[in-house]
């Protein structure tokens, strides 16, 4: 049993030592053609980081409207916030995540997460970003 406890323990120590970035995506449906549109709602949890993801929109032209079919929902977690006593109990490499989901007439199609260790940079919302407009909307990127 001690056997079986060091080695869950040694291997969540190697795991944390990553330098991943911990990018999970998800496309729920196979054939969805992307859209060809600018055009798209915003949603959110956190309206400090929905504020990030608006303006990292509007860099690529995207104008935000609230009655579009096309939306976007941004979702955060920050560990320090949960409540559950074993999420502290375990020394954790990662303080929370950001998730950005794409909806079509309020069907999800398309989900991207990272996890972050401290804050959540411009750098990380505009990766998913950039990761959102690539799988979802018919949207030259080159040169951004």
């Amino acid at each position: 049993m001690k056997q079986l406890i060091f080695s869950i323990i040694f291997i969540l120590s190697i795991m944390g030592c990553s330098t991943e970035k911990n990018i999970y995506e998800k496309l729920y449906i196979k054939d969805f053609k992307r859209v060809e549109t600018k055009s798209l709602s915003l949603k959110g949890d956190n309206y400090y980081l929905l504020d990030k993801v608006e303006h990292s929109l509007k860099r690529f032209g995207f104008v935000i409207k609230k009655n579009s079919p096309y939306t976007i929902v941004m979702t955060s977690h920050y560990t320090i916030n949960c409540s559950n006593p074993v999420m502290h109990a375990i020394p954790a490499d990662v303080n929370g995540y950001i998730r950005l989901s794409f909806f079509v007439k309020n069907r999800e199609i398309y989900r991207v997460q990272r996890d972050f260790r401290s804050n959540i940079t411009d750098e990380i919302i505009g990766g998913l970003v950039k990761m959102v407009i690539r799988n979802c909307f018919e949207v030259d990127l080159r040169g951004s």
